[in-house]
């Protein structure tokens, strides 16, 4: 078996062990996106954490596995149609890193504020991949951070989970060692409970560009008062 086989396994396990902050690390989740996250999100689990540092360092980079362009913004569309009204732990935006500024915008907050017309979240989407690396380099630096926060006791597991853990900590540090583009380093879904709980709905946008698109929409809605 190799080790992308071994992921796949090891995924469908740390899909179900929860993660959790200690006492002190969980009063100061502002210094970290990671650690705010898992502070936001007490049900969420490692493959949640997986899929936060996966996104924040490579971006969109696997969209080709997902479909054509116009399948892609087909998709939005209609998940934006779709869309329900925000729940009360819904942000705007959420940080993921703050060297790639990449966030997640959620698409029911979008809705709510901005309405149905995807063009111009269509726009950041694209734009968010403007100067993303294609090297692993970021991911690898992240997940190495992720194991120093584990090994200093501020992020913690249930004692039963620790031989999958240790296994999917070894099977991603080996994968990600051996790739050369951040498409080698495979994606992951939610966690059940985390997509039952939280309902995740949102795309991936640099914080910089949203936050010129939110001043020239507050610029304009002012010209036209």
């Amino acid at each position: 078996m190799n080790n992308h086989e071994d992921f796949k396994i090891s995924a469908r396990e740390v899909s179900h062990i929860p993660v959790y902050l200690n006492e002190v690390t969980a009063t100061k989740p502002n210094l970290n996106p990671l650690i705010y996250h898992i502070n936001k999100y007490p049900l969420l689990q490692w493959a949640d954490v997986y899929k936060f540092i996966l996104q924040g360092t490579c971006g969109w980079n696997h969209l080709s596995k997902f479909g054509d362009i116009q399948q892609l913004k087909d998709y939005l569309e209609r998940e934006l149609n779709e869309a329900e009204s925000p729940m009360m732990i819904d942000e705007f935006f959420e940080l993921l890193d703050n060297r790639t500024e990449l966030g997640r915008v959620n698409l029911r907050v979008w809705k709510y504020q901005y309405g149905t017309d995807i063009e111009s979240l269509w726009n950041l989407i694209i734009k968010a991949e403007d100067g993303m690396s294609k090297e692993p380099d970021l991911f690898k630096e992240r997940w190495s951070n992720l194991l120093s926060l584990v090994e200093e006791g501020r992020i913690l597991f249930p004692e039963g989970g620790k031989k999958s853990l240790e296994r999917w900590f070894r099977i991603v540090a080996e994968i990600s060692t051996a790739s050369e583009d951040v498409n080698q380093i495979p994606l992951i879904s939610h966690s059940p409970l985390f997509r039952k709980t939280y309902k995740p709905s949102y795309r991936l946008v640099k914080k910089s560009d949203l936050s010129i698109f939110l001043s020239e929409f507050e610029k304009t809605r002012k010209q036209m008062e």
